[in-house]
């Protein structure tokens, strides 16, 4: 990334009316780069670039926040405490990825409604993952990890956070009960929306994916691969998996909203490979988000 740039874009060191935030921008250059140790590279990518992010989204801003980080698509802006630590920067960018590729859409009438663009198969990859922590070769292990996770005070921020964050979301449960009725193991992070019964079952499965999302994105940018491995362990491949290929979808549309003069370009389909054919399918989903964000921004 290039800090000047970067600096020059959206720092202000100076008291105005949006309040001076040189403290979060720096913590911000610190977190991109240590997220240069992360193994996957689409990730890498789009931090070495986040400061191009005004490309994507106009007037996009960085604010100090008092008490609560977030990413608001509405305003276009990323809010961050002093206190916040890199695997909270990771998580609030990854709200950003996530709207990259997920559209909102937006009320005209100023009745805002965001709508996050979940797979098909979201509940069914949901549910098998859940059933892949009872399966007979890992049911011990589960049961064991949930509980050392829950009740033990010697676990790392990223199982306290983002880790923690993902099983209650996936069982859309604050807490499990192991072995016992009484033994009662609440996760150490978690969101009412996950299980709130007062929304839809839609808006339940689109929170639970950009949370996921967002989690998933923190974990690997900051290259916690044992918190990782164990995600893979107790809810299996396919879930992984999946959020890897969006989260490697919405950095391949940034990089064209980006470098659109290097953006590929789709002519006939042929007589491709089922392997060949997949790409093509990809880039023509991809062009086809990327068309619908830009006219989103010419409208606004």
């Amino acid at each position: 990334m290039n800090v000047s740039e970067f600096k020059n874009k959206f720092e202000r060191a100076e008291e105005n009316s949006m309040g001076i935030n040189s403290n979060v921008i720096n913590k911000i250059i610190n977190f991109v780069n240590c997220s240069k140790q992360s193994s996957d590279e689409n990730i890498k990518f789009f931090l070495d670039n986040f400061d191009k992010m005004d490309k994507v989204y106009r007037n996009f801003n960085i604010f100090e926040a008092k008490k609560i980080n977030g990413f608001s698509c509405v305003f276009k802006a990323l809010n961050l405490t002093n206190s916040v630590d890199n695997l909270a920067i990771g998580h609030e960018i990854g709200h950003i990825v996530n709207s990259i590729k997920n559209i909102r859409f937006i009320n005209p009438e100023n009745d805002v409604k965001l709508k996050v663009n979940i797979p098909e198969n979201f509940s069914e990859i949901l549910d098998n993952a859940k059933a892949n922590t009872l399966l007979p070769e890992n049911k011990e292990f589960s049961k064991e990890y949930i509980q050392h996770l829950c009740k033990d005070k010697d676990i790392s921020k990223a199982e306290k956070g983002p880790l923690s964050d993902i099983l209650s979301a996936v069982f859309r449960l604050p807490g499990l009960r192991i072995g016992s009725y009484e033994n009662v193991c609440y996760f150490p992070s978690s969101h009412e929306s996950f299980y709130d019964e007062n929304i839809s079952e839609n808006e339940r499965l689109e929170n639970i994916f950009d949370e996921c999302f967002a989690n998933m994105f923190s974990l690997k940018a900051n290259n916690c691969e044992h918190e990782l491995k164990i995600i893979e362990q107790l809810l299996g491949n396919d879930f992984v998996k999946m959020y890897d290929n969006e989260i490697e979808q919405a950095c391949q549309i940034y990089k064209n909203e980006i470098e659109p003069e290097k953006s590929l370009t789709v002519e006939k389909l042929g007589n491709e490979t089922l392997e060949e054919q997949k790409d093509v399918n990809f880039l023509l989903e991809s062009k086809k988000l990327l068309s619908m964000n830009r006219e989103s921004k010419e409208k606004e």
